[in-house]
């Protein structure tokens, strides 16, 4: 946390844009409160839907029926914020700056975090449309769910570097703590790829209203 915080962020003016469905990319709602808020419709930044349908083309010329699934993309600030704070409280630490890295295991930190600037995705590796062994299932925040977790089949830890590999080469930040977290031009992607800043603003709801208003 402490060396993502201080990373200033340049606040490109890009647009948001809903993820297409396409043959090897496709997006759906896993969160109720996401869903009531944009409906069926799940936001990026431009950007990163042309990398995501980059890496879903990498994978399908692994392997044609692979396909890539997001389950979660923009996240507004506040929501961010009130899920750390749910988190914050359930932990018991004296040293603040343990209790913020224990924090993050389980939500980024608002100051840090990816989703709220519409620069970080959850996704799935799909195979003929039916989710491949992974380990874990997405958003099981258990010790397997770390990448290199080494009590996973050979099966998930082949499936986990398909995905890994294909998100970076496309230009994506991994998170190491979470096989389905990737991101691109939030402060995990600058500080993973030592650029000087970050693209993404973060922004709120209410920011995300406007937008879609005009949209």
């Amino acid at each position: 946390h402490s060396d993502l915080v201080n990373i200033p962020v340049a606040g490109m003016d890009e647009d948001f844009v809903f993820i297409p469905t396409t043959k090897h990319l496709s997006a759906k709602h896993i969160d109720p409160a996401m869903k009531e808020f944009t409906g069926d419709k799940l936001y990026v930044r431009k950007t990163v839907i042309e990398k995501l349908q980059e890496a879903a083309k990498s994978l399908a010329l692994i392997n044609p029926g692979f396909s890539l699934l997001v389950v979660y993309g923009f996240r507004p600030l506040e929501i961010q914020q009130k899920l750390h704070n749910e988190v914050t409280s359930t932990l018991v630490e004296t040293d603040i700056e343990t209790l913020l890295e224990k924090a993050n295991r389980y939500v980024a930190s608002p100051d840090t975090a990816g989703h709220p600037a519409g620069a970080a995705v959850d996704i799935n590796l799909l195979h003929n449309g039916q989710p491949v062994d992974m380990g874990t299932a997405i958003h099981d925040l258990s010790p397997d769910s770390y990448v290199f977790s080494p009590f996973v089949s050979k099966r998930a830890w082949h499936n986990r570097g398909l995905l890994r590999n294909a998100m970076i080469k496309a230009g994506f930040a991994p998170f190491d703590g979470e096989w389905w977290h990737f991101s691109y031009g939030d402060k995990e992607w600058a500080f993973y790829y030592q650029q000087p800043h970050a693209l993404y603003e973060q922004i709120t709801s209410k920011e995300m209203e406007i937008f879609l208003k005009r949209h």
